[in-house]
């Protein structure tokens, strides 16, 4: 299970055609709930991780995981609440995806990669950010 010590990273989804659909960032402090739901029920996923920013990251073992699930409460917490946002980064997606006219959804997305690379330029060409 990745754990993010510096950086940002992307989670997207991809479709057939290999066109992806941004469903959160993780950022410093932070872990991806899809991993967490991979890692405990041993299956696999859908998802793209794509690093914004130079990232760095602590791969903890999925056993440890699990026994420090049950051994510390602040390590259950910190499971539970990154799930918890990643759960609401999802359902914010489904809103914008569903009420949102793209040049809202744009504008969403460009100030949100700004708030997250801390960049006050934007990298990407125009194909990718499409």
């Amino acid at each position: 299970m990745p754990l993010l010590i510096s950086g940002s990273i992307k989670v997207v989804t991809e479709d057939a055609d290999g066109d992806e659909l941004l469903l959160y960032f993780i950022e410093k402090g932070e872990t991806c709930a899809m991993t967490l739901t991979c890692c405990l029920g041993n299956i696999k996923n859908k998802i793209k991780v794509i690093s914004e920013t130079e990232t760095r990251l602590i791969m903890i073992p999925v056993d440890k995981m699990e026994e420090w699930f049950g051994k510390y409460k602040s390590w259950r917490n910190f499971i539970f609440e990154n799930y918890h946002n990643r759960l609401n980064d999802l359902l914010s997606t489904i809103d914008n995806i569903a009420f949102l006219k793209m040049d809202k959804r744009l504008l969403k997305y460009l100030k949100e990669k700004l708030r997250v690379s801390k960049d006050a330029v934007i990298r990407n060409t125009h194909q990718e950010i499409a």
